[in-house]
């Protein structure tokens, strides 16, 4: 009895495994024409992806149990709800050339600062958020992570010669030393009006022509502690440029998340 329970659960996995694989194929599929909207080869964002190794990043083994055989690969597809927020930056990196500043508001944990340390290797990547002492720098660290985590191995990953930080709220970020233009923006900082706003129009008038633009936690549906939707949907009816929602993962969570993407002077 024992033993066909065994079997029957071993089954139940490979059986869960396989249309896990076929799932993930779908997905890349959707991912391919997002990519080729940008005329980027996917192939190529996924071998730049997997350069970077595993650690917090997209890519993962994949074993098969038949005959051993190790592969790496892009998960685009996950249970939990996988982000995709740094395959998309991955995409930016091939489709901008010559980058010399990069930007962005909302440190955070500083995995995607590190990310973007290593896909712009050549350009300075600069970063704000929060100093360490304000009430809510505490109360994000506190919710998202434990301290001990929190400030190590964030400090580790910001260690990168070419990685600027600005411990500073961003109501003062007219008044840093800042260049004048970037080629690629992340906005990931405070998700409230008024100072989501300021953020945006910052952002938007510093990007270069060409460069890319990047809102992160895009929501669909309402979220009253989230007002990034309201605010970017506020600026893609003024702006000529035209405004790409791409989703972060599968399958959507209960407020289904999403990256908004502009680039400068790609009009509608």
């Amino acid at each position: 009895m024992e033993q066909e329970w065994r079997g029957n659960m071993i089954g139940g996995f490979g059986r869960k495994k396989e249309m896990d694989k076929i799932q993930n194929n779908v997905e890349r599929q959707k991912m391919k024409e997002r990519c080729e909207i940008f005329s980027i080869d996917i192939t190529d964002v996924e071998q730049r992806l997997a350069s970077f190794g595993e650690d917090g990043m997209l890519v993962s083994r994949f074993n098969d149990d038949a005959d051993g055989y190790k592969f790496k690969s892009v998960r685009y597809y996950d249970e939990q709800g996988l982000h995709l927020n740094r395959f998309y930056y991955a995409m930016a990196s091939l489709a901008l050339k010559d980058v010399r500043n990069v930007f962005e508001i909302g440190t955070g944990d500083a995995l995607s600062t590190v990310l973007l340390s290593q896909l712009f290797p050549e350009a300075r990547i600069f970063t704000i958020d929060l100093p360490q002492g304000d009430p809510r720098f505490k109360r994000w660290r506190t919710k998202s992570a434990p301290e001990t985590m929190r400030g190590k191995q964030r400090q580790e990953r910001l260690r990168a010669e070419n990685i600027i930080t600005y411990e500073k709220n961003t109501f003062f970020l007219p008044s840093l030393d800042l260049p004048e233009r970037f080629d690629f923006i992340l906005v990931d900082g405070a998700h409230k009006y008024p100072q989501l706003a300021g953020d945006i129009m910052f952002a938007y008038n510093r990007i270069v022509e060409g460069g890319f633009l990047f809102f992160h936690d895009y929501y669909e549906k309402k979220a009253s502690s989230c007002h990034v939707k309201q605010v970017v949907d506020w600026m893609a009816e003024r702006i000529p440029e035209r405004v790409f929602t791409f989703p972060m993962g599968t399958p959507p969570k209960k407020l289904e998340q999403k990256m908004a993407l502009l680039v400068k002077g790609l009009n509608k």
